[in-house]
């Protein structure tokens, strides 16, 4: 697995939800994502798959919580917080160790 698949992974999820998860929700979203990534190992060193995409976003957003649904609703609708998570994710993994 490298960082191109998982990056086409997380571009798809992202823009139809509900076709890769249960409900579409962002949690769901946001837990698939992150199992994804630990399964990979996309972030070593981190906590969880994509924990190193939320703490940049809370750097970026100056908010001190780094629990990613609570960041990604700071933009409005889940929707527009979809595209965040995308957005994030591709800026911070850029510099991810992949397999």
């Amino acid at each position: 697995m490298t960082k191109l698949q998982f990056a086409e992974s997380e571009a798809a999820t992202c823009k139809r939800p509900a076709a890769y998860t249960l409900h579409g929700t962002l949690p769901e979203v946001i837990a698939n994502l992150d199992g994804f990534a630990q399964g990979i190992g996309l972030q070593h060193g981190s906590h969880s798959g994509i924990g190193g995409s939320f703490e940049w976003l809370a750097t970026k957003l100056g908010k001190e919580t780094t629990r990613g649904d609570e960041l990604l609703l700071t933009f409005g609708d889940e929707q527009t917080a979809l595209r965040e998570l995308a957005y994030s994710l591709r800026v911070s993994c850029a510099k991810c160790d992949a397999l």
